[in-house]
């Protein structure tokens, strides 16, 4: 890859961006952070960052000097993408479609952030996203039955904003038909999802493969509404109620060769708390540093193996003020999670 001074990079291990300000005969890089610091990385630790109206550029120029594990990791992208020659048929129903723009360089490609319209009903929709603690109207207009709309092309860095996305919908037709309720809600997307291409399918409305959230499934025999996330979520929170009262129950000694010796934690903090709007920076971190602390010990006292920290990227805060309570257990080992199914958003802790 090649580097020059100037250009904005990401480490590979860890979270931000900066930007170099010298490259040695070595290829010992100096990275200056939005701190002000500067930090040394070898050039291979570093992937340079572009902007989206380079996307095209990326893969020419990556594409060229992308290291043997990149490679790898894209021709088992490519064979699975070939598995899938079908397309995968969706139920009647409204989803958000988030298409890979480059499906064959996974890692990079920026994401087409689609509204689907799979009915027989012409929708009005209003799509809004959290910002800065209030929200954002990003699209107000008309979409056609069996149809599909570009809201607005996202990179893999800005994932996080597009995972809780509040959809308002009004039906309509064009001849006489029973009518149907308004519908609002927010659909909430754990971001590792995004990170991991098994989600990602072909299908008959994008041109390349796209991951699908549900906003709402509709019932083809009689039009009404079958399933709402505000249903999914209650029934996910009955099967997560169901398996906490089986992890009582079970004695430590079958902890070690159970599946429930690893468990996977969601700390963002529309996970944690119903309404963040109000909340500053600082009183959002203290929840969530305090829901991570009861889980870990937790996770100590009943003796699972491991245990998945899902942080985000973010500033970085968090998953440093993570890594410093870690590093006070002495029987505990971390590490970054695996990159392909969380990005650089999860810390996986191995309990000795």
């Amino acid at each position: 890859m090649n580097l020059k001074i100037g250009d904005k990079v990401r480490p590979l291990n860890e979270v931000g961006e900066g930007l170099v300000v010298s490259i040695d005969k070595n290829d010992l890089v100096q990275v200056r952070g939005g701190d002000g610091f500067e930090m040394p990385y070898a050039k291979k630790e570093l992937v340079k960052v572009y902007d989206e109206k380079d996307g095209e550029e990326i893969i020419e120029i990556e594409s060229a000097e992308i290291d043997k594990e990149e490679v790898n990791f894209e021709e088992e992208n490519a064979q699975w993408e070939t598995d899938a020659d079908s397309p995968s048929p969706l139920l009647e129903g409204v989803y958000l479609a988030y298409e890979l723009i480059q499906p064959k360089y996974f890692s990079n490609s920026a994401l087409g952030f689609c509204l689907v319209n799979n009915t027989a009903y012409d929708v009005q929709y209003n799509v809004l996203i959290n910002a800065g603690g209030s929200m954002r109207s990003i699209a107000f207009d008309n979409l056609s039955a069996n149809n599909l709309v570009l809201l607005e092309k996202i990179s893999k860095t800005a994932i996080e904003a597009y995972c809780s996305v509040t959809v308002q919908l009004l039906f309509n037709k064009n001849v006489s038909f029973q009518p149907r309720q308004p519908f609002s809600d927010t659909i909430k997307i754990k971001p590792a999802k995004l990170y991991n291409p098994s989600g990602f399918i072909k299908n008959n409305y994008t041109d390349n493969i796209a991951f699908f959230a549900p906003v709402l499934i509709t019932d083809v025999s009689n039009n009404t509404v079958k399933i709402t996330p505000d249903i999914a979520r209650n029934i996910e929170n009955a099967i997560l109620s169901k398996e906490k009262k089986k992890l009582t129950i079970l004695s430590k000694k079958h902890f070690r060769n159970s599946e429930l010796s690893e468990k996977e934690i969601d700390l963002h903090i529309e996970e944690l708390v119903n309404n963040s709007r109000r909340m500053s920076n600082g009183e959002i971190v203290e929840v969530q540093l305090n829901h991570f602390q009861r889980e870990l010990d937790s996770a100590i006292a009943q003796h699972l193996h491991k245990i998945v920290f899902i942080h985000g990227v973010g500033t970085g805060k968090l998953k440093n003020e993570i890594h410093t309570i870690l590093k006070t257990y002495t029987k505990i080992r971390f590490h970054d999670a695996s990159y392909s199914k969380y990005g650089f958003g999860a810390t996986e802790v191995i309990i000795k």
